[in-house]
């Protein structure tokens, strides 16, 4: 689940809805699995750092598109994941040191990039980035 050692994210997440669907779906994942699920993530980063590289902007079609290919890996790999959930992730992924760190491996920048795409998404769907909560 990002840069969070299982252990921590145990702790910060163990008592959600989420979490439990997400050891779930651990447990039952053999290496291969999680292979794959690696692999998926780092295509979509690739992507994003692209996207970001290449100009695209917040609100676009492509831009759309990425936010929505997000969605799906996400739950594919992790859990279901709203788009007021996803607008919590983007905050995270931008003020976390450790998830800002990750995705600035991949492109310096794409961290709040992420988070201007995912925002313009949520509006797009009547959402408020601002007051957006986990739900």
């Amino acid at each position: 689940m990002g840069p969070d050692s299982p252990a921590r994210a145990r702790q910060r997440y163990g008592d959600t809805t989420q979490w439990q669907q997400y050891a779930e779906r651990s447990a039952s994942r053999g290496p291969k699995e999680w292979q794959a699920v690696a692999e998926a993530v780092a295509e979509l980063d690739r992507a994003l750092g692209n996207a970001m590289e290449a100009g695209v902007a917040p609100g676009s079609l492509e831009a759309n598109r990425l936010v929505e290919r997000h969605r799906d890996v996400f739950a594919a790999s992790y859990f279901p994941l709203t788009r007021r959930m996803q607008v919590c992730l983007g905050r995270m992924y931008e003020a976390d040191p450790g998830f800002s760190a990750h995705y600035d491996g991949v492109r310096t920048g794409l961290a709040p990039w992420f988070r201007r795409i995912v925002d313009a998404s949520a509006r797009a769907h009547g959402i408020d980035p601002d007051t957006a909560t986990w739900r």
